[in-house]
């Protein structure tokens, strides 16, 4: 029996874990099966060991796998054993079914320990496929039944291990050493795909920016369209939107990488369907990416979902009672975020955009701090009139705290901590809308040359043609506000050419703006 092209030994290994996570969970059992080829017979080691993890095992995993907290109760904790299995490991090409799960909570067991573990690894699922592309199930319980392999016993990590290595013979047997080495270079040269895509998606995807999304399983509710024995992607749970100036690029990352995060794991082994949609340039993939999260609410995407309300800071002007002056009356507001907020009023000015009032506050406490402002004054410490704050006593703060009208000598007066409060808030002001009305920004070139419509900080959409781009401004309903969006422009707007805005208007009925004859 030929070792193929594969560097010798071949490693057939098998964890049985607590449960899924790998920053949660941990290693219960490690199951090796080694094979050294040489003259004759092929040499045969197995190695196996129980792991005691940090936590109790759940009772449906001691179902599952017949490991039990007794079991584990006096075995080493993988800590332990780190060290010996570090030396059998490092380096070699392991050889797992859905090598992806194993390899990630190896390294991650291993980070714990203080040791950087790589290996090469040879996913038994994806080997499946490119030998057998007529069978539509790989699992481990199918290809027992298929090839008739005799296991000692089901979801234990060296029976499992020492499956994948009749499994392998198995192979050998049917398609030969040859056909099996080039499936294995097949799978060697691209990345390590979760079972159910379709390695000739990823060639299709284009290096250009856009958008991409990844979809789960099919929903309960859900039926395969007639004559398909595929769900759509409508009919999936919509599991992660991501953007990039390199679309093919950045969803090979998510496969080439190490996951040793666990929600970058969970997201990858969940993902069943790839969509992604072109845009002219980078800035129409941020705002289509914003736009997709809010409206699509994907599983994994958390950031960039919308939010009913933002606060944020207002300081009251103190001389609208020039009688009797009130100085640093910060307080919290809230604004819907469904309509642009006013950046000022009569009475006073804003500062900023908060999700929740844990930001804000965060967020003053460390102009606080970098100011020396004082948080008496502010109300964000209580403390008698008249005496020193405890960041005061420290020096940290320049005494308004002190300031009453019996006592003037020391610190600073209020109105001198107003003026340094306005300065260290200078830099939450929020903007204005620097145009006079909605604007055209150019973006990309021949066909995929679009007019992104923007207005008060609203996004409207991107225009193909004269046409479109009337029908975008005469829409009744208005686009809404968003913070993502916001951030969005503010960042793009400032850099760009005056050659790539145009000023527009909105058309009165049956009325195109002659500025769009320009674009």
């Amino acid at each position: 029996m030929s070792p193929i092209s594969l560097p010798q030994p071949l490693i057939f290994i098998d964890l049985e874990t607590s449960g899924g996570s790998i920053e949660r969970d941990d290693i219960t059992e490690v199951g090796i099966v080694t094979v050294t080829f040489g003259e004759g017979e092929p040499s045969y080691a197995e190695w196996s060991q129980l792991c005691q993890p940090r936590h109790a095992i759940p009772e449906f995993i001691q179902a599952l796998t017949g490991i039990t907290n007794d079991m584990v109760a006096d075995a080493p904790t993988f800590d332990e054993i780190a060290p010996q299995l570090y030396a059998q490991l490092q380096g070699k090409t392991l050889i797992a079914h859905n090598a992806r799960f194993d390899y990630g909570f190896l390294k991650q067991a291993f980070k714990r320990c203080g040791m950087d573990f790589r290996a090469t690894t040879l996913c038994t699922v994806k080997l499946s496929r490119a030998l057998a592309p007529v069978h539509k199930r790989h699992n481990l319980d199918s290809l027992i039944e298929r090839y008739q392999l005799q296991p000692r016993a089901r979801h234990r990590a060296l029976a499992d291990a020492e499956i994948l290595w009749q499994l392998w013979q198995a192979w050998t047997a049917q398609y030969g050493a040859e056909t099996i080495a080039q499936a294995v270079q097949r799978i060697a040269t691209r990345p390590q795909l979760p079972p159910q895509i379709d390695p000739e998606i990823i060639d299709q995807i284009p290096n250009t920016p856009g958008v991409y999304l990844f979809y789960g399983a099919p929903l309960e509710s859900a039926t395969a369209a007639a004559g398909s024995p595929v769900a759509s992607a409508a009919q999936r749970a919509l599991l992660y939107v991501g953007k990039s100036k390199t679309l093919r690029k950045r969803v090979l990352d998510h496969f080439t990488s190490d996951h040793q995060r666990g929600r970058e794991m969970s997201l990858v082994q969940q993902t069943q369907a790839i969509e992604w949609i072109e845009t002219a340039g980078e800035l129409g993939a941020l705002l289509l990416e914003a736009q997709l999260v809010k409206t699509r609410m994907p599983i994994h995407n958390q950031k960039l979902r919308r939010q009913k309300a933002l606060c944020r800071w207002f300081l009251a002007d103190p001389l609208q009672d020039e009688a009797s002056p009130r100085y640093n009356q910060l307080t919290l507001d809230w604004a819907d975020e469904a309509s642009p907020p006013a950046t000022s009023q009569s009475t006073g000015q804003y500062y900023g955009f908060f999700r929740s009032q844990r930001a804000a506050l965060a967020m003053l406490e460390k102009i606080v701090r970098d100011h020396q402002l004082c948080r008496v004054t502010l109300g964000l410490e209580k403390n008698a009139p008249g005496q020193p704050c405890f960041a005061r006593q420290l020096k940290r703060c320049k005494g308004a705290c002190e300031h009453t009208h019996d006592n003037t000598a020391n610190g600073e007066s209020p109105r001198q901590h107003h003026a340094r409060l306005l300065l260290a808030l200078a830099q939450l002001r929020q903007k204005t809308w620097p145009y006079a009305g909605p604007i055209a920004v150019a973006e990309g070139s021949g066909e995929r040359r679009v007019q992104h419509v923007i207005d008060n900080w609203c996004y409207y959409g991107a225009a193909e043609s004269e046409a479109h781009l009337a029908e975008l401004l005469s829409q009744r309903q208005k686009p809404q506000f968003d913070l993502d969006t916001y951030h969005i422009l503010l960042q793009h707007l400032e850099r760009l050419p005056n050659a790539a805005i145009t000023p527009l208007t909105i058309p009165k009925a049956g009325m195109i703006d002659p500025l769009l004859e320009t674009l």
